[in-house]
Formats: structure tokens, sequence, C-alpha cells
């Protein structure tokens, strides 16, 4: 294989016409479009909150009230993720939470088909 020729002086202009396209660094920052990325603690502590919300929202979920079910607080919060079988689990998740966390009650604590209100 023959060697490849020394650069000389003649590379240098082309050398020149690449930098060109060399990036550059930006004098500043820009971050206002680019949205900062939760960590996935907050985003359940977020998901909690806008449960919570949703519930205070609903008369039947009032402190002495009679609850709803998890089917119809998840589509009042709109949680529904649309996946056969497996739907509700998210939700059912976050009650499970805020009921340990003394924010819920779950009432009919032994059925299987638990009402939930606020504590």
């Amino acid at each position: 294989m023959p060697a490849l020729p020394p650069i000389t002086a003649n590379a240098k202009p082309v050398a020149n016409a690449l930098s060109r396209f060399q990036p550059v660094a930006p004098k500043e920052k820009v971050t206002w479009y680019i949205p900062r990325m939760a960590s996935g603690q907050a985003l359940i502590a977020l998901c909690k909150t806008h449960l919570l919300e949703s519930m205070q929202t609903l008369p039947e979920c009032v402190p002495d009230g009679p609850g709803l079910g998890q089917k119809a607080l998840e589509d009042a919060a709109g949680f529904a993720l649309s996946l056969p079988e497996y739907d509700g689990y998210f939700t059912w998740s976050l009650l499970v939470a805020l009921t340990q966390d003394g924010k819920v009650e779950a009432i009919q604590p032994g059925k299987r088909n638990k009402k939930y209100r606020l504590s």
C-alpha cells in the first residue's frame, strides 16, 4: 500500500474551509424549551397530588361521603392507560399509597370492590 503524502501548506485552506462546519459552543445555554425531568419519586408525588385534587372535586369523596370505586376515580383523574386487563393498577397503587399516608380512607376494607374517600 502506498504511503499517504505528507500534509503540506496546500492542505491549510481545506482545513480552514472545513472549520466553518465545526460546532460552535453557544454563548448562553438555552434551556427554556427543554423541560426538566422529574425523578420517579417526584412524579409519583405529582400523581398522588393530582388524584387528591381530583377527589376533592367529587362530592362522593368528601370525608363523610359514600366514596367512589377505583374505576370512577381513575376516570375522574384521567389515569386510564388503555391497557386491557392491566388498566387500573396504576390508580390502585396510588390509592393504596394514599391510604397508607392517611390521606385517603378505604371503605369496606375487607371487600374486593372498595370505595375510597378523603380522610
